[in-house]
Parts: C-alpha cells; structure tokens; sequence
C-alpha cells in the first residue's frame, strides 16, 4: 500500500487536531507536518516531503492562493488540496490559476473527504460536482457543438471518445465512475484523461474542466 504523506495548513488548531484525528484512522495516510500560515508550510516543505497539502485560503500573512503558488514553485510534483469555507468564484479560478488539483469546501462529510485525498491519490486531482456546476452556471450561454471535426485556432482537437471522456469530468466524475458509465475499463479512461490533459496542455481535472468550459470544448 502506497502512502500518502499530508501536510495540513490550516490556522485553526481546532480544525487541525480534528484533520489529524481522521486521517490517522487510514493506514495509507500519514501527516507529516502540520502549519498555521503559510509561511510556516513553506518552512517545513523541505524537511517533511509531504505528497499532498491540505490548504486553507483564509490564512494569516501570505494566504493560501499564495501560498498554494510558492508551494508548487517549490514542488512541482506537489498535489495542493484547497480545503476552505469560500465556494466564490473568483477564490476557485484563482486557485486553480495557482495550481491547486483539487477544490474542496469544509463541509464535506469526513468519509467524502477521504474518498477524496483516495481519488486524488489515484487520478491526480478532483472536481467535485458543486466546483463543476459553478463553472458551467459561469460560462453558460450559446453552446456551439464540441470542436471535434476540424482543427482551429482556438482550440484542440478531441476525438469525440475524449470529448465524452471530458464531459463526465466536468461532472465531476471520477475514472471509474466514467468507466462503469461507457463500459470500458478504468485504465482506458486514464490514457483517454493523459491524452486530453497534453491537448489542453493542463496537468489536472480541474484545470481541464476550466480549459474545456471556457473553450467550448464540452
């Protein structure tokens, strides 16, 4: 079993504990380092090589967007969770623009939250279907057809298994929620997902479901 090393940054201490306490009851899950701010995150990069980080955008000093963006300058590999009470717009675009793979709201059930951090551990990112209903409530409108017939300027081209593929992302689902839905296997959906992530030159579901709704792609 792999594990999952997890920084937690959240200025509450409360929340942390809790954090902690629920994550310890999963074997693959261990949290290495623990911040308030996110100067103390950036400190502790280095000496707690964690995989992924649990991120609070309401921080004191820098702030988690900020935070968010120096972390993956450090760590490019580095999987950034935003976990926070905002669900507006601009605090989600503004995460993404800094890299953060996933967009979570502190409401989340505790065993949605572990699904979660496996699905992200699994597919590198998530796109839970609130983020996904914002997105298209932002870019709705006139819908051409998906540009899947001729190459432009304004776009890639997808094969229209990629373009159902993408579809069932900015759904929010997960690879085998995808596979179950068009039968075929969960490793097919994954290559189908690689491929669509180099077309749109992005490296996660979130990104690509952005890129695609803002591109008409879907």
């Amino acid at each position: 079993m792999t594990q999952v090393r997890v920084m937690l940054v959240d200025d509450h201490a409360l929340f942390r504990e809790g954090l902690v306490l629920l994550l310890k009851g999963r074997p693959n899950l261990h949290v290495v380092a623990e911040a308030a701010t996110g100067e103390e995150a950036l400190a502790q990069l280095e000496s707690s090589r964690p995989d992924l980080v649990l991120l609070d955008l309401n921080l004191p000093g820098i702030g988690g967007v900020e935070a968010c963006r120096l972390l993956k300058e450090r760590a490019p590999e580095l999987r950034v969770v935003i976990l926070t009470m905002s669900d507006d717009l601009e605090s989600i675009f503004e995460a993404v623009r800094a890299g953060a793979c996933g967009y979570l709201l502190k409401d989340i059930a505790s065993q949605n939250l572990l699904e979660a951090i496996d699905q992200i551990d699994r597919e590198g990112g998530i796109l839970e279907p609130f983020l996904a209903r914002r997105l298209l409530a932002e870019f709705s409108g006139p819908r051409s057809a998906p540009r899947t017939a001729e190459p432009t300027a304004a776009g890639p081209i997808l094969s229209p298994r990629e373009t159902e593929i993408l579809c069932k992302v900015v759904d929010g689902l997960s690879n085998k929620e995808i596979a179950d839905r068009l039968c075929i296997s969960k490793y097919t959906v994954g290559n189908h997902i690689n491929n669509i992530f180099r077309k749109l030159g992005v490296n996660d579901r979130t990104q690509a479901a952005v890129a695609a709704i803002k591109m008409r792609l879907v």
